[in-house]
């Protein structure tokens, strides 16, 4: 397969999407629980009025999706999460029931959280990898070019973490509406090398970005969705967010986090900033004559 056919930056059309067969789902969503203040309620209704699946996919916790999972309105929502490694880089991880969800999410994630619940977990990517190989559960790294340390392959490149450890997520953030397009190609060129699977989403924090970015699939299930990712036969259709909704988002995004400026401060200068720090002195001395 050529990735290249498959990832269209463009918006999507959902009556011709659906007039040819698809089905649309945003994999990449959040809710008031995480770090903005949109409400389930709303985002549900929305997704109903354009037709299309939807993955609330919040920081480090579930709420969202519990509240969500049965809704009156029908919309399939996909059971997802997205947990902030300690290395600081966000991975998407998928389910094909709430059930599974849950119980990952108790076992492995609840009770891990920092003191900014939305920003920090002290769990290693090592260790989360290996509590989702006991599910049938699918991984992808979120915006793996994202500027600072939530995209994964620059933790990589920095030595966070190992390239045999990222080749064991299942896929690959291709479009993140909430990215710049210069990122988002990077990413498309990641899924070229790589061979991996591709997934793409709004990464929405306002209520008008929902269905920016969708995957289409012929499957109609979150198990059968899941399926078709995880074999390559999906498509990713979309367009990063305009600039004035990127700015609403950062100052949701900014306003929740504000409140744990201090502690999110010192997580990162004890776990992130003295190695980075290593890292630039290495490449710094490489340059020196």
């Amino acid at each position: 397969m050529n990735h290249l056919t498959n990832v269209l930056f463009k918006r999507p059309d959902f009556s011709a999407l659906r007039k040819a067969g698809f089905t649309m789902t945003d994999m990449h969503f959040h809710c008031l629980y995480s770090d903005t203040y949109t409400r389930v309620d709303k985002i549900v209704r929305r997704a109903a009025f354009l037709g299309i699946n939807l993955a609330l996919t919040d920081h480090n916790c579930i709420n969202g999706v519990t509240e969500a999972y049965n809704n009156r309105l029908k919309v399939n929502i996909i059971p997802g999460i997205e947990v902030s490694c300690i290395e600081g880089h966000h991975i998407l991880i998928y389910f094909s029931t709430y059930d599974e969800l849950y119980d990952f999410y108790h076992k492995h994630i609840n009770g891990r959280q920092g003191r900014n619940p939305y920003s920090n977990t002290n769990i290693k990517t090592i260790e989360l990898l290996g509590a989702c190989n006991r599910y049938s559960c699918l991984t992808a790294a979120a915006h793996p070019f994202a500027p600072g340390y939530y995209g994964i392959e620059k933790n990589v490149n920095r030595g966070f973490i190992s390239h045999e450890l990222f080749n064991r997520l299942d896929a690959i953030e291709v479009i993140s509406g909430g990215n710049l397009r210069h990122f988002n190609i990077k990413a498309l060129g990641l899924v070229e090398s790589e061979g991996k699977s591709f997934v793409g989403g709004s990464d929405g924090h306002s209520l008008h970005q929902l269905g920016d970015v969708v995957i289409c699939t012929k499957a109609i299930t979150t198990l059968g969705i899941l399926s078709e990712i995880r074999a390559r036969r999906n498509l990713v259709i979309g367009k990063e967010s305009i600039l004035p909704l990127k700015l609403l988002s950062m100052s949701k995004i900014a306003s929740k986090h504000f409140r744990y400026l201090e502690p999110t401060i010192e997580s990162k200068y004890s776990n992130l900033y003295k190695k980075s720090l290593k890292y630039y002195e290495g490449r710094l001395r490489e340059k020196l004559p």
